[in-house]
């Protein structure tokens, strides 16, 4: 139905600090964290969520960022599909600290979306931090979930992608 990893990301990320380490006692309530170091640069990472090219380098093959405060990232992982069609994903870039920060908000789910409206609640930030031995350390955090039914099944629902989702960043930027 729904391509679990790649979607995960997009549609919402994953809870706590970026300089913790998550565990389930540190979690606040609403959040869910994930994070992994990748053996890339910090502009090559950034690059990979911030630009077309990078997008589609390893999130879904139709992609498109119009990069400013309230600018869209479109994507649809139907190669066959077209941008803006009932199966693209928009998010809407609330904030960003260049190389640093990365805050969006999933404004558009695509059609039979399980979530759609519990999904409106929810923002992602993305953390990157350059590692002393090198590479970067990711840190991506998702806000806004509640005690509801149906956020309590989203966040399960991207807890199971959000991981497969990095590790296909991981290595599509370190090959």
């Amino acid at each position: 139905m729904f391509p679990v990893g790649v979607m995960s990301f997009l549609l919402l990320g994953a809870g706590v600090f970026p300089d913790e380490a998550a565990t389930d006692e540190k979690i606040p309530p609403g959040r869910e964290q994930i994070e992994i170091t990748i053996a890339a640069s910090l502009e090559e990472v950034w690059n990979a969520f911030t630009t077309d090219e990078g997008v589609r380098l390893w999130m879904a093959p139709l992609a498109d960022i119009d990069f400013r405060i309230g600018g869209k990232i479109r994507a649809n992982y139907n190669p066959e599909g077209v941008l803006g069609d009932s199966g693209t994903i928009e998010n809407t870039i609330i904030c960003y600290d260049p190389m640093r920060l990365f805050c969006f908000r999933c404004t558009k789910s695509p059609e039979g979306f399980p979530f759609a409206e519990a999904i409106q609640a929810t923002w992602t930030v993305a953390y990157f931090r350059p590692e002393a031995a090198g590479g970067t350390h990711l840190t991506l955090v998702g806000n806004g979930y509640t005690d509801a039914e149906d956020s309590r099944q989203m966040r399960e629902f991207f807890r199971a992608g959000n991981m497969q989702v990095f590790e296909g960043l991981k290595r599509a930027l370190e090959s």
